[in-house]
């Protein structure tokens, strides 16, 4: 990929009970994502994947700011249960800064996945981590 994105949106979900990948439609991406990652935050599995939860998060990575703001828009067409989550956010985000590699864009070769602004754009900050992403697990 030669242009990394710019955008990202965050999204967190609270649902009334515990909620597992089988009960939710996943199979869809926001148009013009380079990367769309959904899933529990739960405690980590033995086998290093999360277990089941009532809480959601999902993050997607966009070039262009046109296609992150509509994914803002419409979340409802690649999440149709936003419906029964009780309690959510939703976070368009400018990156300005990254540390470390990540597999979101490559899965074969983990790199930094965004491109970031020079400015300071002011406002509220907010971290995201991969924290213990290892090659192999999405």
């Amino acid at each position: 990929m030669d242009e990394r994105p710019r955008y990202a949106t965050a999204h967190w979900l609270r649902f009334p009970e515990i909620t597992t990948a089988a009960q939710l439609a996943l199979s869809g991406k926001p148009a013009g994502a380079d990367s769309w990652k959904i899933g529990p935050s739960g405690p980590v599995g033995p086998d290093g994947y999360r277990l089941p939860s009532n809480i959601w998060c999902g993050v997607g990575l966009f070039r262009e700011l046109d296609a992150a703001e509509a994914a803002m828009e419409k979340k409802d067409l690649f999440m149709p249960f936003v419906a029964s989550a009780i309690e959510l956010w939703h976070l368009l985000l400018l990156p300005v800064r990254h540390r470390g590699e990540c597999n979101h864009l490559n899965r074969e070769e983990p790199g930094e996945i965004f491109e970031v602004t020079a400015a300071d754009p002011g406002g509220p900050v907010v971290v995201i981590t991969t924290a213990g992403f290892r090659l192999g697990l999405n």
